[in-house]
């Protein structure tokens, strides 16, 4: 079964940060507590470890991605486990603006 990789709690103060690196690529190896990501906030890093072992089966926001606390990040999965993406969130539809009336 899949473990996520969630962001960890930020101080008050920060509500989100940016992905800085991916220090492991999708279909590594990874034992627990490996740094697999570091975030960035303020010229301050943060270091993301692997909450158990396993294989990087996901990764869900690429370099350069701004993250608020507690998102998912990715998931670990077993070798060969088939892993279900993310799930999207849902987007409101964009409709045309009405037509003028003539008069």
């Amino acid at each position: 079964m899949a473990v996520e990789i969630t962001v960890p709690e930020l101080s008050e103060s920060v509500v989100e940060a940016t992905v800085s690196e991916w220090l492991k690529q999708v279909g590594d190896t990874v034992a627990a507590g490996d740094i697999l990501v570091v975030l960035e906030k303020d010229k301050v890093s943060l270091e993301v470890t692997a909450p158990s072992a396993g294989v990087l089966a996901r990764i869900d926001f690429p370099a350069g991605s701004d993250v608020g606390a507690k998102a998912v990040l990715g998931a670990i999965g077993e070798a060969g486990e088939a892993v279900a993406a993310a799930p999207v969130a849902a987007t409101p539809a964009v409709s045309a603006p009405p037509a003028p009336v003539e008069t």
